[in-house]
């Protein structure tokens, strides 16, 4: 005597099927961070998808003005006694 058993299979959303696993990550101010350097399971994720997430922490660190922005001096003459404006002696000051 054979019994049959019914079984009911529902389809997975893909949000179900794959979540999104990602790790805390780091980047200097004015400079960009890729998903790909956050996302640890991008291979095995389908190709195209789209994911907000709010487990998700970066940190921007954030260096001295000095270590980010070099200045480039101009040369200048004056007579004595006659103040220069420090700005007017900076090619890139703004």
């Amino acid at each position: 005597m054979t019994r049959f058993v019914k079984i009911t299979v529902k389809r997975q959303t893909d949000k179900a099927r794959y979540q999104v696993k990602v790790r805390p990550g780091q980047v200097t101010l004015g400079q960009k961070l890729s998903p790909s350097q956050l996302v640890t399971n991008l291979s095995s994720l389908p190709k195209k998808s789209k994911e907000t997430s709010a487990f998700l922490t970066v940190t921007v660190n954030n260096p001295a003005d000095s270590s980010r922005y070099t200045p480039i001096l101009l040369a200048a003459k004056t007579q004595v006694g006659k103040a220069i404006a420090a700005s007017s002696l900076i090619a890139n000051f703004a």
